[in-house]
């Protein structure tokens, strides 16, 4: 007799036939699956790989410390030079601006017996400088004090003449410095002179960077009050000739600003 789908034999047949099937593919699966010495290669293979590629990290860290180890003695190097160099461009400012001055100095002592003489006009043709100096010099000196004036050369000051700039100014050298400090001394009597119709200046005769150097009267009381210092009074000897429109010529006007170190001392030449 047959089997029917109801008897026990019937059912365990299909449930048989899957577990075999579940067994085979487990087998199929731990067959594939890496053995111990697969791992054991596999693991050896990549600490081959890291050992390689960390000795050539190594290497080229060790050639960046090179580097760096190199770039700093060679900054070190460059500092000491640049700290070197620094010093002797310092240096050579002080060493330029001693020269400067000392040159200034010599340019100013070769005119110290030069006077600069203002407003007086100038004429057409040939001028009679060293006499109209002569009769000028002797109206500022007092009548007791005779002086033989003697000139060594007397001149217009060498620019062009431009008429809407006034007379150009007469400089004359003369042969004595007694002379010329005697005359000096009479003209500061008055801040003008009236001499044939004409208001004459007497200044001394300085190099164009020792009128540059020298700060204009007018700007003392302000550069006092920026310094709260108290007022001083001012000859008006030394305010007349240094009016607007009367400052030497080529004397260029120079602001200073105030010093870290206040007030600096001041020198004025012959």
């Amino acid at each position: 007799m047959a089997p029917t789908p109801s008897t026990p034999a019937a059912a365990e047949t299909p449930q048989a036939s899957t577990l075999d099937g579940i067994g085979d593919e487990l087998r199929a699966i731990a067959a594939s699956m890496a053995t111990k010495a697969d791992l054991l290669v596999l693991t050896t293979t990549i600490q081959d790989a890291l050992r390689a590629e960390m000795a050539g990290l190594r290497s080229e860290v060790t050639a960046q410390g090179l580097r760096v180890q190199e770039l700093e003695r060679s900054h070190e190097t460059h500092s000491t030079r640049l700290a070197s160099t620094d010093t002797a461009l310092a240096r050579q400012g002080d060493m330029l601006l001693q020269l400067r001055r000392t040159v200034e100095d010599l340019d100013n002592r070769g005119r110290r017996c030069n006077i600069r003489v203002r407003g007086i006009p100038e004429v057409e043709g040939e001028e009679d400088i060293e006499g109209m100096l002569t009769a000028l010099f002797h109206l500022i000196l007092p009548d007791d004090n005779p002086l033989d004036i003697r000139y060594d050369r007397a001149h217009r000051a060498l620019r062009p003449r431009l008429l809407e700039d006034g007379p150009r100014d007469i400089i004359c050298c003369l042969h004595s410095f007694t002379t010329k400090n005697t005359i000096m001394k009479a003209a500061r009597d008055r801040p003008t002179w009236e001499f044939r119709g004409a208001h004459i200046t007497l200044f001394n005769d300085l190099s164009p960077n020792g009128w540059a150097s020298i700060r204009w009267p007018e700007e003392v009381p302000r550069f006092l009050e920026d310094m709260g210092l108290p007022p001083v009074q001012v000859p008006d000897w030394i305010l007349g000739p240094l009016d607007a429109g009367q400052r030497p010529q080529r004397a260029p006007r120079r602001r200073r600003g105030r010093s870290p170190q206040g007030p600096q001392p001041h020198r004025r030449g012959m």
